[in-house]
């Protein structure tokens, strides 16, 4: 709600006051909402607690806000604006901090999991598709399924894959987050149970919330989301569908191995559980040769397969895809259809072409991360050696332990440095993971420098916040 409040000019305090006040007048906060307490408060935001009573104590005397005795501070009971539907979501945590953003020089933002086109989509592939693209103005332009040759060109990649599959498996999406959020809308309802990972990516946690559901989670290691739990899940809550990512899970870069995969298709398949299986990151692999989907091992399970060109090709492509069962993928049209009665034809042509060289494109990305993967290692083993992290086996996230504090009260602090970083909290769908930050290596590797430089100040000096107050508990 408060975005980065830090920008702009005046007292801290006031700043902060500045941003509860936009927060009530947007309706964001409404008439009787409570709000943290000053030291909770501060100790989220990563300020004084001097400030956070300052802010609290201008927001009162304009009558804003009341403190009521025992029970604490509430937004005041007047006429508000009614309470806005949407609020923004973490998976675009970039966009709003950027469009905020005004402090000195420019704000370098690691929360965006997107390499860029250059290099990838050609002049020639926008030629070639401007091309193409005239051949179907004729038609009145629609395809909600998704032009043909493109839902060919998917079902030959994923059947050289392993995962055999036709044309008519085939959904094609304006990128990835809508094939989950079409799959989410479908499989679960109000108060129905889907299992996700702990931690999971934000944009399938907002997807499945928007549905209804009630989440619960399983663990990650690093062979991927854990099975075993899975069952023990199964047989307790009877979910209706389950949210997983087998292929560079987000955000801790783990692939599912392939025993497990086997394992996953089993419990699909004897509990009649549907399964969205997310392999956008697939083809950004740090391991080599990582075999088929899960849904190749069981043909007779609901596997709901999507993928992307957007991680692999740029994230302005907003193409993805849904494989799955003929009934399922018709029903999804349906929905398609509501939503923008199909994706832009010219994405598609080029899509088309970018997939016939897939293998070339792949082998550009794989150097790609591999060296700013090692930008980033070295960089936070140079600055910040106590930060540590467990290799990605792909993908482009760096899951980042940080050995004191936590990554909320951080990332405020970070902010204020120049640099925006997502905690692991956004990640969890009970608020914990508090302890990480999901570090994204996307960035050419001189702005994951200074960018990484900066966290590194900023942590030096959050370090020192904390030193100070442990020192003034003691003195008390």
């Amino acid at each position: 709600m408060l975005g980065a409040w830090t920008a702009g000019r005046g007292p801290l305090y006031r700043r902060l006051a500045t941003a509860i006040r936009a927060a009530i007048e947007r309706g964001e906060l409404q008439a009787g909402d409570r709000l943290p307490a000053e030291r909770e408060l501060a100790a989220q935001l990563a300020v004084s607690r001097s400030t956070a009573v300052a802010a609290y104590d201008e927001l009162r005397a304009d009558g804003e806000i009341e403190r009521r005795r025992g029970s604490g501070t509430f937004v005041s009971r007047r006429e508000a604006p009614q309470r806005a539907e949407e609020r923004p979501s973490a998976a675009v945590l970039s966009g709003i901090l950027a469009g905020l953003w005004t402090g000195p020089g420019p704000l370098i933002e690691l929360t965006s999991a997107s390499l860029s086109g250059d290099g990838i989509v050609t002049p020639a592939d926008l030629e070639a598709a401007s091309r193409d693209l005239r051949e179907v103005l004729p038609s009145h332009g629609y395809s909600p399924y998704g032009l043909p040759a493109l839902r060919r060109s998917i079902a030959a990649y994923l059947s050289e894959r392993g995962l055999r599959t036709s044309e008519d498996e085939i959904l094609v999406t304006s990128g990835a987050q809508q094939a989950i959020a079409l799959s989410a809308s479908l499989l679960v309802g109000p108060g129905d149970v889907a299992v996700v990972e702990n931690p999971s990516f934000p944009g399938a946690i907002d997807a499945l919330r928007a549905a209804g559901a009630q989440l619960a989670a399983i663990p990650v290691d690093a062979d991927g989301g854990r099975t075993d739990a899975l069952r023990i899940l199964l047989e307790r809550h009877r979910p209706r569908a389950a949210y997983v990512c087998t292929m560079f899970h987000s955000p801790t870069g783990a692939l599912m191995s392939e025993p497990r995969r086997r394992e996953l298709a089993r419990i699909a398949l004897e509990y009649d559980l549907p399964v969205i299986d997310d392999t956008a990151l697939g083809e950004l692999s740090l391991c080599g040769s990582v075999g088929p989907p899960a849904a190749a091992f069981a043909p007779r399970a609901t596997f709901l397969t999507i993928g992307s060109m957007s991680k692999l090709c740029w994230g302005g492509l907003r193409v993805g895809w849904v494989r799955g069962p003929i009934a399922l993928i018709e029903r999804l049209a349906r929905s398609k259809i509501v939503a923008d009665h199909g994706t832009a034809l010219l994405d598609q042509l080029l899509a088309v072409r970018l997939l016939a060289r897939v293998g070339e494109v792949r082998e550009i990305r794989a150097a790609q991360i591999e060296e700013r993967l090692a930008t980033l290692t070295h960089t936070l083993a140079e600055r910040v050696p106590e930060w540590t992290f467990v290799r990605p086996a792909g993908g482009l996230l760096a899951w980042v332990r940080l050995p004191r504090g936590n990554a909320v009260a951080f990332s405020q602090l970070a902010l204020r440095h120049g640099v925006a970083v997502v905690p692991g909290s956004v990640t969890s769908i009970d608020g914990g993971m508090t302890e990480y930050l999901r570090l994204p290596f996307a960035a050419p590797p001189e702005v994951l420098v200074e960018g990484l430089t900066r966290l590194a100040d900023a942590y030096r000096a959050y370090v020192a916040g904390l030193d100070g107050a442990e020192a003034a508990t003691v003195l008390v």
